[in-house]
């Protein structure tokens, strides 16, 4: 396999301009408008859920709110139990599943608009199992939301 040697001229590396960079006054505007869309926005309520308080399993939805106090437009959420997740509005015994939270949650806001009073809940999409490979539901973890206007 032969070698090949290109001999190109040199420049300075503060010279060069990658192809989709933008300028930093085109960083200036977005950070601008992140910010101001940020400060646009208001928390309705706030959720923290242990799952060794009460664990969550495929067959039963488990209450994470029990009325929500205003409209919401926005969530953020995070989920450390390790397992895909079915939010779900409704009254006990009626739940329709609203959206999956994959594990870990996801990564910014979701616009999910959920009318004032509503009732969410939460259940498992697959069937944990324990070190014995016995069915079992999750019960290590933490759920981590917010809820914006």
């Amino acid at each position: 396999m032969a070698s090949v040697f290109l001999d190109l001229p040199l420049k300075s590396v503060s010279s060069l301009v990658a192809p989709g960079i933008a300028s930093e006054e085109t960083l200036i505007d977005v950070r601008d408008l992140i910010v101001e869309m940020a400060a646009s926005k208001q928390i309705i309520d706030k959720l923290f859920f242990d799952y060794s308080s009460m664990s969550v399993g495929p067959d039963d939805y488990v209450e994470l709110v029990p009325v929500t106090p205003g409209l919401i437009d926005f969530i953020t959420w995070f989920e450390s139990g390790g397992y895909p997740m079915a939010v779900a509005i409704g009254p006990i015994g009626a739940e329709e599943d609203l959206f999956f939270v994959p594990p870990g949650g996801f990564n910014g806001q979701l616009p999910m608009p959920i009318p004032n009073g509503s009732r969410l809940s939460i259940k498992c999409l697959v069937q944990p199992l324990d070190d014995g490979g016995n069915p079992a539901n999750v019960s290590v973890g933490n759920i981590v939301a917010n809820f914006l206007k």
